[in-house]
Parts: structure tokens; C-alpha cells; sequence
């Protein structure tokens, strides 16, 4: 309710709208989610409570089990129910310093509470730090059972267009509820990441804009100071068009030149952006990798944006009085 995703804009709701997606034909599993935030050792986490069993059997169902750095792999379904354990993010790990098979300390309506860690994981849902635990565990120590959205997990043979039809037809009367599918999420999502670094793109712009300047007004200086070759290029047969032609290539190669270096020395820059501070600040251990796609589009747009630089100072040379130029001191 309130957000097509679980943010900051998202309503919770009553547990009997579950009652009304019961019987759906199609759907195999129906999983309520609550996604709260919990103060752990001084820092904001989040814990997200769920049917862990139905969760783990339909992840494993469909070949989407989570990848575990430490403790049992794979999770067995009824390892959360089983005993107050949590699964813990990366990064929750590491800023908290904690490991498969810790207890963590949590401070609930009931009372502190103590929660073994049973496996670390890979997950990238809050950069302070995020844990599983058991619908059953969260309900009965914080005295909470409201719902922030309800996962539907459909079997492979079913129209997943109609199902969504008959939830907003069963809803809609009562529930101002938001219906959507995982891969529309997962759309959602890549366009949010993308409007984050959208940003980069201004002053790639205006860097690009300055070193077109930078390229015009280094050739036009090498123009000035070859006056009298550039005549005795002209004087010996060569023509308008191939003197050009070579200070354009010159420009071009003054283009490739700082392509390379720009590539060496962002490179190292980039890997400790993200090994060194990204780490630090939000626990997260990216992957590191190289951009080859965007490497190879900005060095071939960076040397044409050169060599079109290079065109104007061309131009005025091949426009020089050749005897003018064999006389220039």
C-alpha cells in the first residue's frame, strides 16, 4: 500500500488481506513480508520478517537460492523456525564484526533477546545492515503482526497476467493495493539505480566541452609555431586537404593519448572508490569490474570530439599564402 516497493513511501496493512488471496488458481505460496528498522549496537538495520520456510522451499523450487559466504549452504527451510536464528547481509557483518554461528542482541517489546547468526549472505537491500528472521519469531516477540507486502509465488504453467487481474479484481474494493510483478520490479529497480547515476552525466558534459576547447587551443599553438613548416609542405606538393587531414590526426592521437591515461589512472581510482571507502562506509564488497563497453564508447567519442577540434586550426592552415609562410620568422 502507498508504493509499488517496499520504501520510505510504503503503508503497512491488516493480516486479513491473506484471507482474500487464498485459493487463487495458480499461485503455490503466499508470503507476508514486514521490513522494519532496528537499532543494533548504535546502527540502523533492517529486518525483514517472512514465512522462512515457504520462502526457502519456492527458492529452491526455482533455482534462487541466496549465496552464502559463511554457514550452511544451502539453508535448510526450517532452519529459522527451528530455533531464533537469523541470516544476516555482508555488510551487516562487517560493520558489526560478526560471523556464522555469533549471537547477536536484540532489544525487543519483550524483553533483550539473543539470536544466532546461522549464515552470512550476499544481500543488498540497506547499506547499514540487513537480517532474515522468522514471521513466527518477530510476531510473538514484538507483538507485531502487520504486513508491508506479501509475496505471490506462482507455478511455471500459469498466465501470471491473469493472476495479477484476479488479485486487483479480489482488492480493489477494499485495498488501495499496488500489484507487481517481479520482473516489472526488477525494472523499477534498474531504472531508480540508473536515475542515482544519472548525475554523472552533467559533468561528463562540461569535462568533454573543456577539452574540446583544450584541443582547439593547443592545435591552433601548433599551428603558429609550424607556420613555416606547413609552408614547406605546401611549397613541395602537398595539398590543402592533406594538411588537414594530418593535423586532424594529430588531434585524434592527443584524443587517444589522454583516453589511455585517463583509463590508467581511473582504474586504480575506481577499485579503491569501491574496495577502500565503499566498504567502509556501507560494509558492502563489491565486485569489481572493468567497463569495458563504456571504456571503448568514451575513448572512440572523446578521440572523434578531438579530431573534429583538430578540423578548425586545419583549416586555417592549409588556408595559408604559401610564400607568406616560407617567409614567416
Amino acid at each position: 500500500a502507498g508504493s509499488p516497493l517496499l520504501d520510505r513511501h510504503h503503508v503497512p496493512f491488516a493480516p486479513n488481506v491473506i484471507d482474500k488471496l487464498q485459493n487463487i488458481p495458480g499461485v503455490i505460496g503466499i508470503n507476508p513480508v514486514r521490513a522494519v528498522f532496528h537499532d543494533v549496537n548504535g546502527r540502523r538495520a533492517q529486518i525483514s520478517s517472512i514465512d522462512t520456510k515457504i520462502y526457502f522451499d519456492q527458492s529452491k523450487e526455482k533455482g534462487r537460492s541466496r549465496q552464502v559466504i559463511e554457514g550452511p549452504d544451502p539453508i535448510g527451510s526450517t532452519a529459522l523456525l527451528d530455533k531464533q536464528r537469523v541470516i544476516i547481509s555482508e555488510n551487516m557483518a562487517n560493520i558489526h564484526k560478526l560471523s556464522a554461528g555469533d549471537s547477536i542482541k536484540l532489544d525487543t517489546p519483550s524483553g533483550a533477546q539473543s539470536f544466532e547468526v546461522y549464515a552470512v549472505v550476499v544481500d543488498y537491500s540497506y547499506d547499514q545492515g540487513w537480517m532474515m528472521m522468522d514471521r513466527k519469531w518477530y510476531g510473538s516477540l514484538w507483538q507485531d503482526d502487520k504486513i508491508d507486502g506479501v509475496d505471490l509465488f506462482f507455478d511455471d504453467k500459469t498466465n501470471h497476467e491473469s493472476i495479477v487481474r484476479t488479485v486487483r479484481e479480489r482488492l480493489g474494493a477494499t485495498q488501495s493495493l499496488f500489484v507487481t510483478l517481479h520482473d516489472d520490479l526488477r525494472k523499477e529497480l534498474s531504472s531508480v539505480a540508473k536515475s542515482v547515476f544519472a548525475y554523472a552525466k552533467a559533468p561528463e558534459l562540461i569535462t568533454l566541452l573543456v577539452a574540446i576547447m583544450g584541443v582547439i587551443g593547443t592545435m591552433l599553438a601548433a599551428v603558429i609555431d609550424r607556420i613555416r613548416e606547413i609552408g614547406m609542405l605546401r611549397a613541395i606538393g602537398a595539398t590543402r586537404r592533406q594538411v588537414v587531414v594530418s593535423l586532424v590526426v594529430e588531434a585524434g592521437f592527443l584524443g587517444l593519448a589522454a583516453s589511455v591515461c585517463g583509463v590508467i589512472a581511473g582504474v586504480p581510482q575506481g577499485y579503491i572508490f569501491l574496495k577502500v571507502i565503499g566498504t567502509a562506509t556501507s560494509g558492502w564488497n563489491l565486485a569489481y569490474g572493468f567497463p569495458t563497453d563504456t571504456a571503448v564508447r568514451m575513448t572512440l567519442f572523446v578521440v572523434g570530439a578531438a579530431a573534429f577540434a583538430g578540423f578548425f586550426p586545419g583549416r586555417r592552415a592549409a588556408s595559408m599564402d604559401v610564400k607568406e609562410a616560407l617567409a614567416y620568422e
